[in-house]
């Protein structure tokens, strides 16, 4: 997922950031969130413009992008870990409106990570 191999990029330099750290650990404490760009800058307190360009030279993807990739892995994570989890419950927990809008994005993601 990330790009950057520079030791000034990355996870370590995300994270140290005060306001790309704090948007990183709002979408890890609520995935279910309706997350934009917008909300995401609200919460580091910075611009659009500044946080969506600061978090991408980071993190190496956009945030949205990012947004959906967490998603992705902690769906499916639970669909490993939990035989017991019906699917809307993985939407729900994972921030989509329904199975249906769930199951096209995981299929997509399936998709283009595979090839």
């Amino acid at each position: 997922m990330l790009q950057n191999t520079d030791s000034s990029y990355g996870w370590v330099q995300a994270i140290k950031d005060k306001n790309i750290g704090r948007a990183l650990g709002k979408i890890h404490q609520t995935p279910n969130e309706s997350w934009t760009v917008a909300l995401l800058s609200i919460q580091a307190a910075l611009s659009r413009t500044v946080f969506a360009e600061r978090f991408t030279k980071l993190i190496g993807i956009p945030p949205m992008k990012y947004v959906h990739y967490f998603r992705m892995n902690l769906a499916g994570d639970m669909l490993r870990e939990k035989d017991d989890y019906l699917l809307g419950e993985v939407a729900e927990k994972t921030g989509y409106s329904s199975e249906v809008s769930f199951s096209r994005a995981f299929k997509n993601n399936l998709v283009n990570t595979c090839f």
